[in-house]
């Protein structure tokens, strides 16, 4: 007897808890009909919130799939670490961190508020900030040149220490990063400082040492600069391969002491760790004062070191509330004694310990945008009132002639009370005046803006009196953006343009 296949019974299908009729998975076509039918700005709004859905679950899934990195420590992506608030080394440095995720304070609250860049021009140049800062691949491009800098550096002492008869296995030479990099405010324009470091190596090479390294750099193929006078040994920079194209970036390559100077990086560093708004507006100081030629001191304006005093001075002292402490004062954190140079260094210098308590709210009350701290910026620095009196009448003034720039006095003070209101002789016998008053953070007989011209002190105010002029004139116009009319009802220049037309630089 044949046997019979029996048919197979199919089983129920079985549904989800979440799959069901009634859930949030069952749609039924009277459904889907009635969604199609919504409104345009409806499904506007549902796509924002899924998109904005999808970026909060890939955070959490990173998290989940356990994607750690571990942190970096070489010495230029200190800056990465500075500009995320994460120090080295650090109670947790043997425990893996994750990547530090971008801040919503920039680019996603910038979109988020996209209708207030079409209220306030600073806001909507504040939301470009984000594309003016150095990239990862830009700082391990910097990274990668500066170890073969090092690499150069040692063969050309092995060499010269071989010539002489001496043994070469027992001496180390480093480049130690300091400056920009290493405080967290650098910008892809950015000159990177380094200071020469060696252990072993015989004190009658000391003199020698630049002729050695400039040679050796030479043979390798980069361009070497010199400065005649001035506190850097040389520069040096990557041939490029265009001639025509700007040769970015630049090495400084030091030689005498840099204590001070590396002691002044870690004080910026800790101030940029206070609050992210220091960081963010000194990226767009940076960025504007090199797009207008005014951070050079090689043609006789300030090193943009000098903006970000400005910076601190007025979200220390003119902004209210104050944004940032003063890390210098005895009364606030746990601080180390230490003189370098016969100068009084010591201030809170644990920024771990800033960023933990900044991270809380507890060094500032103020709430306001970096983008209304840097119309206030301009303003206080610009010297005549300009345009919209909405803006103009709420910020107090800095007087150029009168008052000093110091981030180490608590309060304002003037050229007079430091007697830098009189003349004084140059080293070649002229007679020049304090112009211009920057006070050095840990030397405060010391303008650091001394050797300032009356013309370069004029072209500087006059820059910041145009960007008072622009954020007060310029208008939103839908379907063209931000644009303001000059004298002649012609479309205004934007903010960023160059101050000197590439036509008209001097040949080098």
């Amino acid at each position: 007897m044949a046997m019979t296949r029996l048919a197979r019974v199919p089983k129920p299908e079985q549904t989800t808890e979440w799959g069901g009729r009634g859930t949030i998975a069952y749609v039924s076509e009277a459904s889907k009909k009635e969604f199609l039918n919504l409104p345009p700005e409806v499904h506007a709004r549902l796509q924002l919130a899924s998109a904005q859905l999808d970026t909060q679950n890939s955070i959490v899934r990173r998290v989940i799939v356990g994607r750690f990195t571990p942190p970096k420590i070489s010495t230029v992506e200190k800056y990465e670490l500075a500009r995320y608030n994460v120090d080295w080394p650090s109670p947790t440095a043997e425990h893996d961190v994750l990547d530090p995720p971008r801040k919503t304070s920039r680019t996603m609250v910038a979109r988020i508020q996209y209708n207030k860049t079409k209220t306030d021009y600073m806001e909507y140049l504040w939301s470009h900030i984000p594309q003016w800062e150095m990239s990862d691949g830009q700082l391990k491009e910097r990274e990668v040149a500066r170890v073969e800098l090092v690499k150069i550096a040692a063969r050309a002492i092995r060499e010269r220490m071989a010539d002489l008869g001496l043994p070469t296995s027992d001496f180390t030479v480093a480049l130690h990063c300091f400056g920009s990099f290493c405080s967290g405010f650098a910008i892809p324009s950015s000159e990177m400082d380094l200071t020469v470091v060696t252990r072993g190596v015989p004190s009658i090479l000391d003199s020698e040492l630049p002729r050695l390294f400039k040679a050796a750099y030479i043979a390798a193929g980069f361009n070497v600069y010199t400065e005649p006078e001035g506190p850097i040994g040389f520069t040096v920079q990557e041939k490029c391969e265009d001639e025509t194209s700007e040769c970015i970036p630049l090495y400084n390559i030091h030689f005498e002491n840099v204590a001070l100077k590396m002691r002044t990086t870690t004080l910026l560093r800790c101030y940029r760790a206070c609050d992210d708004r220091v960081y963010e507006m000194g990226v767009f100081i940076k960025y504007w004062a090199h797009a207008r030629q005014i951070d050079d001191p090689k043609a006789g304006t300030l090193p943009s070191f000098n903006y970000i005093l400005m910076l601190l001075h007025y979200l220390m002292k003119v902004a209210t509330p104050p944004v940032i402490p003063n890390l210098q004062l005895s009364n606030i954190g746990m601080r180390n004694l230490e003189w370098i140079e016969g100068h009084e260094t010591f201030f809170w210098d644990n920024f771990e310990e800033i960023a933990r308590v900044a991270g809380k709210g507890v060094l500032t009350s103020n709430r306001q945008s970096a983008g209304e701290l840097l119309r206030g910026f301009f303003t206080y620095y610009s010297p005549v009132e300009s345009g919209n009196r909405r803006w103009s009448t709420r910020y107090s003034k800095f007087n150029w002639k009168n008052d000093v720039v110091s981030i180490r006095n608590p309060n304002l003070i003037s050229k007079e009370a430091k007697r830098w209101d009189y003349s004084f002789f140059n080293k070649d016998g002229t007679r020049t005046w304090n112009f211009l008053a920057i006070e050095d953070p840990f030397n405060p007989n010391n303008n650091l803006a001394k050797s300032i011209s009356k013309d370069s002190v004029f072209i500087i105010r006059r820059e910041f009196e145009r960007v008072n002029m622009i954020m007060n004139c310029a208008e939103f116009v839908p379907g063209f953006g931000w644009e303001w009319a000059n004298n002649n009802d012609e479309v205004g220049e934007d903010i960023f343009d160059d101050r000197i037309p590439a036509t008209l630089k001097p040949a080098d």
